[in-house]
Order: structure tokens, then C-alpha cells, then sequence
């Protein structure tokens, strides 16, 4: 049925690099897209009807290296901005770093 549908809207069901549209680039479209959206892992997994978490996170959800370097940026804000070097924990067995 989505073959038939593709062809009458003129979207080919292969590309080139071999990526076929199915009904499973469309659940995985889903929920790249509800984790863009900050859309908690288990009501992703609950909308895609997915019995174990490991589909939706591992099989299903794709990230881009922009999210990534958001992520990685937004570390800074956690602990605050600042200039001053991070001091060595004390290992609470004498006054050594």
C-alpha cells in the first residue's frame, strides 16, 4: 500500500545510496523526531508500541553530531561558567589532593 502511495506522489521507495521508504523509516522518523523534541525515552517507546526500550533507543532514535555538540556545549552550564581551574578532590584519607 505505502509502494503504491509513494509511486502515485512520485517519491521513489529507493534512493540511491540504497535507503528504502518503509513503514519502518517512518516509526524511526517518528521517534528521531520525539527525541528531538525532548520527548521522554518511555513515552516514545509507549507511542511507537515498543515492548522493550532497546528498540526505541538503539534501533529506532537517531542523533547528528549537532545534537551531540549541543549537549556537549550545554556541560559548562552545569557546574557555571568559569574561568578558575577545576581543584583535585580530596581523597578524605588525609589533607592530600
Amino acid at each position: 500500500m505505502l509502494k503504491k502511495d509513494l509511486a502515485e506522489a512520485g517519491i521513489p521507495y529507493e534512493d540511491e545510496l540504497g535507503r528504502v521508504f518503509d513503514c519502518h523509516s517512518l516509526r524511526g522518523q517518528c521517534a528521531t523526531l520525539l527525541a528531538q523534541r525532548g520527548v521522554h525515552p518511555k513515552i516514545a517507546q509507549s507511542i511507537l508500541w515498543h515492548s522493550d526500550i532497546s528498540l526505541t533507543l538503539l534501533l529506532y532514535s537517531k542523533t547528528d553530531q549537532a545534537q551531540k555538540a549541543s549537549a556537549v556545549t550545554g556541560l559548562s552550564d552545569l557546574f557555571g561558567a568559569t574561568d578558575k581551574p577545576i581543584s583535585e578532590p580530596k581523597t578524605r584519607t588525609d589533607d592530600r589532593a
